[in-house]
């Protein structure tokens, strides 16, 4: 397990890294599909926004610097209305003692 000073645990690019090492199973949290967006991506920024504990207006920008991707706020506030009830399983997931390990590699 990662002491909370080292910076590994703050980096976002790492934790990306384990978010796509996972095989989350969306299908039964029912969520809705996007139509424009890919739910991979919606849910990366939600862990960016969440992690790093951004605005929307700021979580927008750092999504350009971290993913290349534009996402507009507003596309964003419907989508974390729309996945706040699985956002904390995600991430528990992501982040979860049996991920300590990739974190730590990556």
């Amino acid at each position: 397990m990662l002491k909370r000073w080292d910076t590994r645990v703050y980096d976002i690019d790492r934790l990306l890294k384990v978010y796509d090492s996972l095989s989350l199973n969306l299908d039964p949290m029912d969520i809705p599909r996007p139509k424009f967006y890919d739910l991979d991506v919606i849910i990366k920024v939600l862990i960016i926004k969440t992690f790093e504990g951004l605005s929307l207006r700021s979580a927008e920008l750092r999504t350009q610097e971290v993913l290349c991707v534009t996402l507009d706020h507003a596309v964003l506030h419907f989508w974390e209305k729309e996945l706040s009830n699985h956002i904390e399983e995600i991430l528990n997931r992501v982040l979860g003692p049996s991920r300590a390990p990739l974190l730590a590699h990556c």
